[in-house]
């Protein structure tokens, strides 16, 4: 998933090269075209509030991945 969203948010930078080139891909349409593969319904009509929140939550993951993949150096290792 690091390598994935991380892989996106490069992708969603060129969304503005410069004032009249650029992609429209930014972070929201990517993670609208990535939600529907990352979180689906198994249902045949999903609600589409959830199909809402899906997109959401793949723009957030997106968004924080760094502090997404973050390992705090406090804890204590297993034995």
């Amino acid at each position: 998933m690091e390598v994935l969203f991380t892989f996106l948010k490069w992708a969603s930078s060129f969304h503005t090269v410069d004032e009249e080139v650029g992609s429209k891909m930014d972070i929201h349409n990517l993670a609208t075209v990535i939600a529907p593969n990352i979180l689906y319904s198994n249902s045949k009509a999903p609600e589409l509030d959830k199909s809402f929140l899906a997109v959401e939550a793949i723009d957030c993951l997106i968004e924080n991945n760094e502090s997404m993949c973050e390992v705090s150096t406090d804890s204590e290792p297993c034995l």
